[in-house]
């Protein structure tokens, strides 16, 4: 299956979060993802975490957004980089914490995350867990080698693992 991998940046404007979350439905539709109720779920909560970080503590006039999915490894990682060099607080909050529940609930929904130093700023990622994708007839067809076995297959009689003679005439 193949992998999927894009950037989009966006600018620090409270709308960005809404807009963020949209433009991540419309890239795991378009890439034919079957997402399941937890994995969307997931999904929208991380990038709208993440993105209201980068809009609070960055300071910047925008960030950049990467996605990148792997259907076969059933993962996609949500990346998002902005140019402050602080890096958001891992641990659990504290009940009159007013800071750091957007990223105790990213580690909560995430299979990993985590936060880096870059060199113009910082790097903030998690990876979500999607259910086992099965290719569609589009995605199937978008694949010129399958497509040319199989018509080899139907014009030949044969299969990849040929049916035997004994199994033919029972």
């Amino acid at each position: 299956m193949r992998a999927y991998n894009t950037r989009f940046s966006m600018n620090s404007d409270p709308a960005s979060v809404p807009a963020a979350r949209r433009r991540v439905d419309e890239l795991t539709t378009g890439w034919g993802l079957s997402l399941d109720e937890d994995s969307t779920i997931a999904l929208r909560t991380v990038v709208s975490e993440m993105v209201t970080n980068a809009l609070q503590h960055s300071g910047g006039r925008e960030f950049t957004i990467r996605l990148r999915a792997s259907p076969a490894a059933r993962r996609i990682i949500v990346e998002v980089r902005d140019d402050a060099a602080a890096l958001p607080l891992m641990l659990p909050p504290t009940d009159d914490a007013e800071d750091g529940r957007g990223m105790w609930l990213i580690q909560q929904l995430a299979l990993g995350s985590g936060a880096e130093h870059t060199k113009c700023g910082k790097r903030v990622w998690a990876t979500i867990a999607i259910p086992k994708q099965t290719l569609s007839r589009r995605q199937f067809l978008l694949r010129p080698g399958r497509v040319a076995r199989a018509a080899t297959a139907r014009l030949t009689g044969t299969r990849r693992c040929p049916i035997s003679a004994d199994a033919r005439t029972s």
